[in-house]
């Protein structure tokens, strides 16, 4: 244990070394150093605070919102370094590279969904020179995603499609999904399950 807690502050220091004597919060320690929290919690330290008391440093700060405006250029920048707006992971294997760069969740709860981010961004974009190349990939992903929402939304006659959910059990197993035709999904079922399942519940 002891062996344990000495690593963890060697690790802690090494780091805050490279930082300028910043150490680093528990989310960035954990994607640095690969230490995870129950390594250390809670029979070495009950909060990452006395870790850092411990190892010299002070408590860290409550962090405040990052400004949106940051957050644009972060995003930016990482477009144009992948080429395209990026995916989930890739929010996430970037955020694992470079500890400055916000967290995925940040973008996306922040503006409630990644369309909501495009068209926030676009509007950034637009109104900000320099980022011309950007606005137009905005502008094509706000495009290709739109259609299909307004098409069915303009369209108050579109089918509806109607069905049911089931739950089967066959001896140990149960089996739960969706089928427009009880009777035909029932026959379907006990082709393939040896054992005859009960009716639908």
């Amino acid at each position: 244990m002891e062996k344990t807690k000495r690593a963890i502050l060697d690790q802690l220091k090494k780091l805050a070394t490279a930082q300028s004597g910043k150490p680093p919060g528990e989310r960035a320690f954990l994607n640095t150093t690969g230490i995870a929290k129950s390594a250390w919690w809670p029979m070495l330290w009950v909060n990452w605070g006395d870790a850092l008391e411990e190892a010299g440093f002070p408590r860290n700060k409550f962090t405040t919102a990052i400004d949106e405006n940051v957050l644009f250029e972060k995003y930016i920048a990482l477009v144009r370094e992948l080429g395209h707006s990026p995916v989930h992971s890739e929010l996430r294997r970037k955020q694992k590279m470079d500890s400055l760069f916000p967290t995925d969740n940040v973008f996306l709860f922040r503006f409630g969904g990644k369309e909501k981010l495009i068209a926030a961004l676009s509007n950034y974009c637009g109104s900000t020179p320099g980022h011309d190349d950007v606005l137009a990939l905005c502008r094509d992903y706000l495009k290709k995603s739109t259609p299909e929402s307004a098409s069915f939304e303009a369209s108050p006659s579109a089918a509806i499609s109607y069905g049911y959910v089931y739950l089967i059990k066959s001896g140990r197993h149960y089996k739960i999904g969706y089928t427009n035709s009880v009777g035909r999904r029932e026959w379907e079922l006990g082709i393939k399950i040896p054992v005859l399942p009960k009716r639908f519940m």
